[in-house]
């Protein structure tokens, strides 16, 4: 699933790449972000003051209507999350020529890679995947015709599966369980605000 994703994204970006270049209302930037959350929840953990560092490819569309498009990579939180990826939309509804205020959301998946899978009545099973969504604000200054910062601010929600196993069907030879049945909880929750504060650099 994540080689597909990456694979179509590569091959997405190339095919805009060719686009920016034909046409002058098009901006894209790539750029580094830290960010933090001074209270980051995930299923029945919280974790106090997580912070997370990343980078993010940015293409902007002038032509009609001012919008942003961005893919993130990120690494942090917590140990037992391996990495984080997703998609920005964000609409740019006041710029001058050195700031730029955008209103967006952020949807990815934080890839979990200390997650249990217990086998015995009772345990709980969590998934490898968590998907989030952020409504967010960001402030861009622009001091720069190549260079710019931004400070973003956002509240981040969580969509967790979970499962809790019920029933021990069958066994194999060495007792351990061949085959088991679960009961599901399906949930989301907030995980917390986050502030975020990056540098991009303007590609073309």
């Amino acid at each position: 699933m994540i080689k597909r994703f990456f694979f179509l994204l590569v091959i997405f970006l190339c095919f805009t790449a060719g686009q920016l270049f034909a046409q002058k209302s098009y901006m894209l930037k790539i750029g580094v972000q830290k960010n933090l959350a001074p209270s980051f929840k995930i299923n029945d953990s919280t974790y106090q003051n997580a912070d997370a560092q990343g980078v993010r490819l940015s293409m902007y569309n002038f032509e009609e209507i001012p919008v942003a498009v961005e893919f993130y990579f990120s690494k942090g939180y917590d140990s037992s999350i391996d990495f984080a990826y997703g998609t920005n939309l964000s609409y740019i509804f006041f710029s001058d020529t050195a700031h730029w205020l955008k209103l967006g959301f952020s949807g990815g998946r934080f890839k979990m890679g200390d997650f249990e899978r217990g086998n015995t009545v009772g345990s709980i099973r969590e998934d490898e995947f968590h998907e989030n969504l952020m409504p967010f604000v960001e402030w861009d200054w622009r001091f720069s015709e190549y260079v710019n910062v931004f400070v973003q601010t956002g509240y981040r929600f969580l969509r967790s599966e979970t499962e809790t196993v019920t029933e021990i069907v069958d066994r194999y030879e060495n007792g351990d369980p061949r085959q088991i049945r679960v009961s599901s909880d399906r949930r989301i929750y907030g995980s917390g605000f986050e502030f975020g504060l990056g540098l991009e650099i303007k590609l073309y």
